[in-house]
């Protein structure tokens, strides 16, 4: 095994360990809440965090042209401004 792959599970390890607490914060932070559009709000916001996550290292985004990533990143952040802006109305 070499230092990159050794590197790259760690860095996978790290992102798993924190999509699974922002997915069961999010769950729980819109169980308690009673201001509908601000949860969805933030559990958009924090979607787009794990988007983030997963386009760079599930994805391996990160190691490859900056292009692809910076599109494909804006288009979901296009999209989930759309939506936030859609349900504050």
């Amino acid at each position: 095994m070499n230092f990159t792959h050794r590197e790259s599970s760690l860095n996978l390890q790290v992102v798993w360990g924190v999509l699974l607490p922002l997915t069961l914060g999010s769950y729980l932070f819109a169980e308690k809440m009673n201001s509908v559009s601000t949860v969805n709000a933030i559990v958009l916001l924090l979607a787009l965090v794990k988007i983030w996550m997963i386009l760079s290292e599930f994805m391996e985004l990160r190691r490859r042209s900056s292009g692809i990533l910076v599109f494909t990143f804006g288009f979901f952040l296009v999209m989930v401004t759309s939506l936030i802006l859609l349900r504050l109305n």
